[in-house]
């Protein structure tokens, strides 16, 4: 059972990506990237079901002003881990962060 469990473990799709947390208000987009984005979204949903104010300190200001509802995850791009090395991907995931925050630009806090 633990070898089982283990094996599982290890042989998991890994996918990394490119997401923000776009303020619907003022269209601003705190930009980031991870090279396993699993359980990203869901660490910004209970930020916004708690109340307990912004996961994220560059928003804890506009968070306050305009309350969680102002917010709203976005996952940009996604890549899964193939053979890469855990360095090799995440210099693609880091790849992928740079397109994305030229492509943002105008937008990113």
């Amino acid at each position: 059972m633990k070898n089982e469990l283990m094996n599982e473990y290890k042989n998991r799709e890994i996918i990394g990506g490119v997401f923000g947390i776009r303020n619907k208000i003022t269209g601003k987009v705190l930009l980031m990237s991870a090279p396993n984005i699993e359980g990203k979204e869901q660490r910004f949903n209970f930020a916004v079901n708690a109340s307990a104010g912004a996961a994220y300190m560059p928003l804890q200001q506009d968070w306050k002003k305009y309350g969680a509802g102002a917010f709203e995850y976005i996952q940009y791009e996604t890549l899964k881990k193939k053979n890469e090395t855990d360095y090799e991907f995440a210099q693609l995931i880091k790849e992928l962060y740079e397109k994305w925050k030229e492509k943002l630009s105008e937008f990113l806090l």
